[in-house]
């Protein structure tokens, strides 16, 4: 990005070559003229120098720079050295003025300083042509200067979102833990509660059966079958809690794919979402997992391939099939041909003992697979 101080230091370098013309040409010697270009390069020099190495940390040392500059102009030859004096007003305008006051102010000094200074027209036309080419530059200029603030403003918004998103991974791990931790305590203690207690009775009837064996073979019988009808019991109770622990299979795939669709809308700001109809229970882990690698599949090749900002998954149980629809908007501009991707997508479906279809549209990217069950 070209600096305000570089900017301006050539400017005024031409401005002094274009003005030392027009002072040769009024009839002054050669000598004056070198003289009179070698000062005003030497204080040009001093004060881009001193801006670069932070001894101009305002603009107040570079205003009173640029009068002494403007009234030495004005006193050694104001017709000659105009362009200059356009220059070093352009400069002082820009320090007092912003946005589109500074084009209103520029226009008013120009426009009264071409009436104090009736100078010949080729010089202005000359000055009009290096001031239309810096007004271009200071919009190039201020444009960087924007995009450049918005950049780091964008940069420290990803950073901040990125340490979210890490932070949110930490949460959601610890969470996944803990829930974990108390499905673990939750099934010991009802274990304990239910189970052991049984088992302990039933140990404490078999030992007391033993003891009778010799002696009483009656009591001793009625307090074995009261043992065998407490196990069996128990192992009823062990049976009926880890069936009611045992997560549900199809809770588990909606939640894995709910996971990638999520990660997915966050990571590359695309709409995503899921729908579902019928008993999803009767989808077999073979088809869960053609689900998953397909759905992951897609969506890389959402990202290489089309520009979409939406994108749909749809899961249909009906009577003996099953219909998996991956749905996006977008509109590629390119000729359809069948990948590696697509070509993956369709052997995992057939794989399953399934049929893939694949339609582009002007306005969708559609691929349906089709399962029995």
């Amino acid at each position: 990005m070209l600096k305000r101080s570089v900017m301006y230091l050539v400017f005024k370098g031409v401005a002094i070559a274009c003005s030392s013309m027009f002072v040769y040409r009024s009839g002054v010697g050669i000598d004056y003229m070198l003289i009179l270009v070698l000062a005003f390069s030497c204080v040009i020099m001093a004060s881009f120098l001193f801006d670069r190495i932070g001894i101009m940390h305002n603009d107040i040392i570079q205003i009173i720079i640029n009068t002494t500059l403007l009234l030495t102009s004005f006193l050694l030859d104001m017709k000659s050295l105009f362009p200059f004096i356009i220059i070093l007003i352009f400069q002082m305008v820009e320090s007092f003025a912003k946005g589109i006051n500074f084009y209103y102010m520029l226009m008013g000094s120009t426009a009264l300083a071409m009436v104090i200074i009736n100078t010949k027209a080729d010089v202005l036309m000359y000055t009009g042509l290096l001031v239309i080419i810096m007004v271009y530059t200071k919009i190039i200029r201020d444009k960087a200067e924007i995009n450049k603030i918005i950049i780091l403003e964008q940069k420290d918004e990803l950073a901040r979102l990125n340490q979210k998103l890490l932070d949110n991974n930490r949460l959601v791990k610890t969470l996944q833990y803990t829930a974990a931790l108390e499905e673990r305590n939750r099934l010991a203690i009802r274990l304990h509660d239910k189970v052991g207690h049984g088992i302990s009775g039933s140990i404490i009837l078999l030992e007391a059966s033993s003891l009778m064996f010799d002696t009483n073979m009656e009591k001793a019988k009625d307090g074995i079958d009261k043992a065998i009808l407490n196990l069996r019991d128990g192992v009823d109770d062990i049976r009926l809690a880890l069936r009611e622990e045992r997560p549900i299979r199809s809770e588990l795939g909606l939640n894995e794919l709910h996971t990638i669709l999520e990660k997915f809308r966050v990571t590359h700001n695309i709409v995503t979402s899921m729908h579902h109809s019928g008993n999803l229970n009767l989808i077999g882990m073979d088809i869960w997992q053609c689900i998953y690698e397909n759905l992951e599949e897609t969506l890389t090749n959402l990202l290489k391939h089309s520009n979409a900002t939406k994108f749909k998954l749809s899961i249909h149980v009906f009577n003996k099939v099953i219909k998996v629809e991956y749905q996006d908007n977008g509109k590629s501009e390119t000729k359809f041909v069948k990948g590696l991707g697509l070509e993956a997508i369709e052997e995992r479906a057939i794989k399953c003992g399934g049929r893939c279809f694949i339609e582009k549209m002007e306005n969708e990217f559609r691929i349906t697979n089709i399962f029995t069950y």
